[in-house]
């Protein structure tokens, strides 16, 4: 049972913020840096992108900020000017021309040079033809050098618009009618549009102007892309706090198998005289928090700038309320009331092409860490009914005394030499362990941002009225799905 304090404390420095006030109202202060003491000089180089050159994010390398290259720089830009027209584009008659996905805009493929097709209104690369390489720097737009020298995608994010990525290729979604990918594998009269063909007169109607103030509201399943520390830390966390909510039967903490079972049979009485009412709820909270964190239900608003092609746009886009979901319950947070909160999203190329609105890939450098930590403390806040701001306070006043008492418990009720002594020991070892590495895992989570990388579309509905919208994402290696609309 020693590893249920340990983990407890572990769960509660790693998402702690000390200092009164409200998680829900954003006026908790910062913890006590003075607490950790990793052996060694604090040297940070940055505290937030603003501090890095060009070209250079804030992110944290072995738990310490600092500047790195961007792996995601902004895309360029849309056609409208020549100022600037960074390379490969080149300056056409005062037009910025860029490979995908900033190339020229067109409606069918004979538009395009040789060796490029019509892909969602731009001319791109025909992704059928594998391209030589040598390293990413000779693929364009978002695809990698792969093992057999030619070009590969990994993410659907990486491919055109309408094209998915599978085995290493971008092909056209299943289920979506005639397959295709070029307008020539169609019927004469029909186009490739989003990996399938459609009557060409459909890409003929005339779309309405698009530009102006969107109110948006996206729900991201970024649960499995979440940073690999998180796995990690659930892992350890989930068995032990399961028994204590009383959802999952006793677990090995390293003594003899009969000495384990008489302890396991007896401690339960013990934790239910120690925990606190609302104890196990929060217990069995935070071993949910996988499920908590599986959706991210985002209010956002977009402003879209009409470009100097038809249905061409320049947008940006801000995350303004982020909600998630425990048990029904709604628990939100704005950039105000979360802690440590950074947010860059790029601006992005948008278009409306054969009734449907494309948002190109673009980037949102998000805090993915004090997101995190935002969660436990309002799931905190909310359980604890106020009592409590933070997890690790909840959990001290949940597990005080604990060890000692289950030391003292342990040598009255089983017969093995010097037991108390050793179940005493083990957990308050396992405290100061699991405390100093689950600092380190909160200085990792908090510093700089992640990269989101967000690919969008959805049908016309209506001169104001963009839905159902779908998105792809990635984020830190793993790829995501989601879900938006929006209104005007």
């Amino acid at each position: 049972m020693a590893r249920v304090l340990g983990l407890l404390f572990t769960c509660g420095v790693t998402a702690c913020s000390a200092g009164g006030g409200s998680p829900l109202d954003g006026s908790m202060t910062a913890p006590d840096a003075g607490a950790f003491d990793a052996g060694e000089p604090m040297t940070p180089e940055c505290a937030s992108d603003d501090d890095c050159g060009s070209g250079f994010v804030c992110a944290a390398v072995m738990g310490m900020p600092r500047c790195v290259p961007d792996p995601d720089p902004p895309p360029p830009g849309d056609g409208t000017d020549c100022s600037p027209c960074p390379s490969p584009g080149e300056c056409r008659a005062d037009v910025c021309v860029q490979p995908s996905p900033g190339g020229a805009f067109c409606e069918f493929d004979p538009e395009c040079e040789e060796g490029y097709l019509c892909i969602a209104g731009r001319c791109t690369p025909d992704p059928r033809v594998p391209t030589p390489c040598v390293n990413d720097a000779d693929c364009y737009a978002g695809l990698t050098c792969g093992p057999a020298s030619t070009c590969i995608c990994l993410f659907n994010t990486d491919c055109p618009a309408g094209l998915v990525c599978e085995e290493g290729a971008c092909v056209p979604p299943p289920g979506s009618g005639t397959p295709c990918v070029a307008d020539a594998e169609c019927p004469g009269g029909e186009v490739c549009d989003r990996g399938s063909c459609r009557d060409g007169m459909l890409c003929d109607i005339a779309h309405p102007d698009f530009a102006g103030r969107w109110t948006m509201q996206s729900i991201l399943r970024i649960r499995e892309a979440l940073p690999s520390w998180l796995d990690s830390f659930l892992t350890t966390i989930e068995d032990p706090l399961r028994f204590i909510a009383g959802d999952a039967a006793c677990f090995d903490f390293g003594l003899p198998m009969w000495v384990e079972t008489e302890i396991c049979d007896l401690v339960r009485p013990l934790i239910e005289s120690y925990v606190p009412p609302w104890g196990r709820s929060l217990a069995r909270a935070i071993a949910d928090l996988n499920d908590v964190l599986n959706e991210w239900h985002i209010d956002e608003t977009m402003t879209l700038t009409s470009g100097s092609v038809t249905d061409s746009y320049r947008g940006e886009h801000t995350w303004d309320r982020l909600t998630i979901y425990y048990r029904g319950m709604p628990l939100m947070g704005t950039p105000e009331t979360i802690r440590d909160w950074r947010f860059s999203p790029s601006p992005f190329n948008a278009s409306a092409v054969c009734g449907t609105f494309y948002i190109d890939r673009h980037s949102v450098n998000v805090s993915i860490g004090a997101i995190i930590a935002w969660a436990v403390d309002v799931l905190v806040y909310a359980i604890t009914e106020g009592e409590h701001d933070s997890l690790g306070s909840a959990l001290a006043a949940m597990a005080s005394g604990f060890c000692r008492a289950l030391g003292d418990f342990a040598e009255e009720n089983v017969d093995y030499a010097g037991v108390g002594d050793r179940v005493y020991g083990i957990c308050t070892t396992q405290v100061e362990s699991l405390v100093d590495r689950a600092l380190r895992a909160l200085i990792d989570a908090r510093i700089g941002t992640s990269p989101i990388t967000l690919r969008g579309e959805s049908p016309v509905t209506g001169p104001s009225s963009l839905r159902p919208g779908t998105w792809d994402g990635t984020l830190l290696g793993s790829g995501f799905t989601g879900d938006w609309s929006a209104m005007r």
